[in-house]
């Protein structure tokens, strides 16, 4: 799991550089989609708001 989450940041984070107006909607995607795999671990919501804070 601890990779996938690793994979995750790394894809928000390029996104994030490289993020135009026609790839908005896959990118809300691809966060809905990863914060409902994170919420399968007990402490999966605190983890997925953790690399959040840190591209504010």
């Amino acid at each position: 799991m601890t990779k996938c989450q690793q994979m995750y940041i790394h894809c928000m984070n390029q996104k994030l550089y490289h993020l135009s107006g026609a790839d908005y909607e896959d990118f809300v995607s691809i966060v809905c989609s990863a914060r409902n795999a994170y919420e399968i671990n007990p402490n999966g919501a605190q983890q997925f708001k953790s690399p959040h804070r840190k591209s504010q």
